[in-house]
């Protein structure tokens, strides 16, 4: 396995391709397809660093160069992690849970920090008593987080787990014009390792849903 820093060039960085988040996901998909059939075997997440785009990637393959629109630097990736390893820890995720509604079997995967504001307006909760986003952002998006630490195979710090910066980002695919719309949460903080194969497997394969959209990437180091 791999990890990589690719950084978009500065005149690039504001042309329309790379704008928006789906745009931006067909550019990384570019740096790793090496067949019109490739599945995707990668996790990714966007930052801006001093007005640039850098792009974090942990991929099965290396990315391919991009002529001059993007510097990659690629090193191998093998964490080696033990039990009892103290990791500091962040993730950008996509907190959501599935909510049924009558006979719907399958149901509906929602936000859970929007899903609580919808509760708070159909039980008309005034304003003044109803929590900040930030404050719901921390209690729910950490209770998500939480709740999945054993199949992460890590024993999370409460006390020190932060959950931050809530965005919705809202899009269309372009060929089908379907709506897209997906909420990230940042989480940081401090873990154990519990189980060294779960959490070697959610580093790699990643945490909760959107992870073709910048979500899922766990990126530790010891503490």
């Amino acid at each position: 396995m791999f990890i990589s820093r690719m950084t978009l060039s500065p005149d690039m960085s504001g042309k329309r391709t790379y704008e928006g988040e789906y745009a931006l996901h067909q550019a990384v998909w570019e740096l790793f397809k090496d067949r019109p059939d490739q599945e995707r075997d990668f996790l990714y997440r966007r930052d801006i660093h001093q007005g640039r785009i850098v792009v974090l990637a942990v991929s099965m393959r290396q990315p391919r160069p991009d002529g001059p629109h993007w510097t990659v630097v690629t090193k191998p990736y093998a964490p080696d992690l033990r039990r009892g390893d103290r990791l500091r820890f962040s993730l950008r995720a996509n907190p959501t849970r599935t909510k049924h509604a009558g006979s719907d079997t399958r149901g509906k995967r929602v936000d859970v920090i929007m899903d609580h504001k919808t509760r708070l307006n159909a039980d008309n909760v005034p304003p003044d008593r109803r929590p900040t986003e930030s404050a719901m952002a921390q209690e729910l998006g950490c209770a998500w987080l939480l709740r999945r630490a054993d199949e992460l195979g890590l024993d999370i710090e409460k006390d020190t787990l932060l959950a931050h910066s809530y965005t919705t980002l809202r899009f269309r695919k372009p060929a089908a014009q379907t709506k897209i719309q997906i909420a990230t949460l940042d989480f940081e903080g401090f873990a154990t390792v519990a189980d060294p194969d779960k959490a070697l497997a959610a580093m790699t394969r990643g945490v909760g849903p959107a992870k073709g959209f910048g979500c899922g990437l766990i990126l530790a180091r010891r503490a």
